[in-house]
């Protein structure tokens, strides 16, 4: 998820092709990274390497971004940081849960199975909790708009009269 969040705040730099500063910025991270990987290591393992690297995304490359694009939108930091992200995060919380506890009653079935019943439910409800909490009511608005007129499309396509 991290990583996500990370390439879409950077990955305006790129769009733009401002990078600017966001080259030293992955230099100063990678630097971190192996720095503080080779301290904690020894005492904690790959467990350890990951936790570095979840850090140094969230101090480095994390912050420029959001800083970038509050510059670029001309907007508050806070509101880059929090509000844009805020219906994903509702979306998570939501779908989270369901599929810890579809994971754990999937247990007996083999792997297959239990992945292909999981991604299932989760798809079908968590397609609704996302079109429902997820989206505001323009994102909302211009999906229905797209999906009926290739409903349309497909109806005619097929020769089927409309109902």
């Amino acid at each position: 998820m991290l990583t996500v969040l990370v390439r879409v705040y950077t990955g305006l730099a790129g769009l733009t092709k401002e990078f600017r500063f966001l080259r030293y910025v992955y230099f100063l991270e990678g630097l971190f990274f192996v720095g503080v990987s080779w301290l904690v290591l020894r005492p904690g393992g790959v467990t350890a390497m990951i936790g570095v690297s979840i850090a140094g995304s969230l101090l480095f490359s994390l912050q420029y971004g959001i800083r970038r694009v509050s510059e670029y939108f001309q907007t508050d930091w806070k509101a880059v940081a929090l509000e844009w992200i805020r219906p994903s995060l509702r979306l998570a919380l939501l779908v989270l849960p369901m599929g810890a506890t579809l994971a754990w009653l999937s247990r007996p079935l083999s792997s297959f199975w239990g992945f292909a019943v999981v991604s299932a439910i989760i798809g079908a409800v968590g397609g609704f909790f996302l079109f429902r909490w997820g989206l505001d009511e323009a994102m909302r608005a211009e999906l229905r708009l797209r999906v009926s007129s290739k409903i349309a499309w497909l109806r005619n396509w097929l020769g089927q009269p409309r109902g």
